[in-house]
């Protein structure tokens, strides 16, 4: 063998060397490796001070219409507090603490959107209170008062 072919040939066997090195590591980690418990995260879900006060506690939703047995007047446009005409069914007249367009979902009946603000004086005795608006009145009184868990679907402005 001539000093060329020596030296391709000591590198050859280097290179061979090498892999096989590197195909014994890779073995190794693979059939050895134990499959471990997947890691458990647990996520703590931390609630908005508005969250946490809708969700503690039962609320009295009642409904009302324009009428002046629900409002102590006649309102000849259904407009609530925010500005808008009310929906029938999905405008809810809600404390002032909770902001105007918050979607709320009332147990028992679905979503609905604050649009109004209940009575300084319903809120006084009742932090708890909401009021869903009906178009007429014998809407409201089919709906009565319940008593019910309520959550925030979305917060307004």
């Amino acid at each position: 063998m001539k000093k060329k072919e020596k030296i391709v040939m000591g590198i050859l066997g280097i290179c061979v060397m090498f892999l096989c090195f590197q195909i014994g590591r890779y073995a190794a980690n693979v059939f050895t490796k134990v499959d471990a418990a997947p890691e458990t995260t647990e996520e703590t879900v931390t609630l908005s001070p508005l969250e946490e006060r809708i969700t503690s506690g039962e609320w009295e939703v009642k409904a009302y219409c324009t009428c002046e047995k629900c409002t102590g007047k006649k309102l000849e446009n259904p407009v609530g507090a925010m500005g808008v005409l009310l929906v029938n069914g999905y405008s809810v007249a809600a404390p002032s603490d909770i902001p105007y367009a918050s979607v709320l979902h009332i147990d028992g009946y679905g979503d609905v959107v604050v649009q109004d603000r209940i009575p300084s004086k319903v809120e006084n005795e009742n932090k708890n209170s909401l009021c869903i608006y009906f178009s007429n009145h014998s809407e409201a009184v089919e709906f009565g008062k319940k008593t019910t868990a309520v959550s925030l679907v979305k917060t307004g402005y």
